[in-house]
């Protein structure tokens, strides 16, 4: 219907999920995942980081989509947002994540 599709382009969604080549010995591979928020403001978006999934969900119940979840190639160290970066002029969200040192 028109309204679902309305939702589905008011849902975040992934844009880029790019994998960061280990650049010396001892390093780990990255991940930098770019995710639309299709005019939603960071203040409304959860982020959860699990060593194999990323999910963006709403703070707010009037977000009207289910949970974005992407299931990532790699197990990553479950990291706080704090490689994450909200750009309000681009509208998106880039997290960059690092490979899980238990894999070394």
């Amino acid at each position: 219907s028109a309204e679902q599709e309305k939702l589905a382009e008011d849902a975040p969604a992934l844009v880029t999920l790019d994998i960061l080549p280990a650049d010396s010995a001892g390093s780990r591979r990255g991940l930098k995942l770019v995710f639309s928020l299709a005019g939603h403001p960071a203040s409304d978006v959860n982020l959860e980081i699990s060593e194999a999934l990323v999910r963006l969900s709403s703070f707010k119940e009037n977000w009207l989509f289910s949970p974005l979840d992407v299931e990532l190639p790699f197990k990553v160290e479950e990291a706080t947002s704090g490689g994450a970066r909200f750009s309000r002029k681009a509208g998106t969200l880039t997290l960059t994540l690092w490979e899980s040192e238990a894999l070394h």
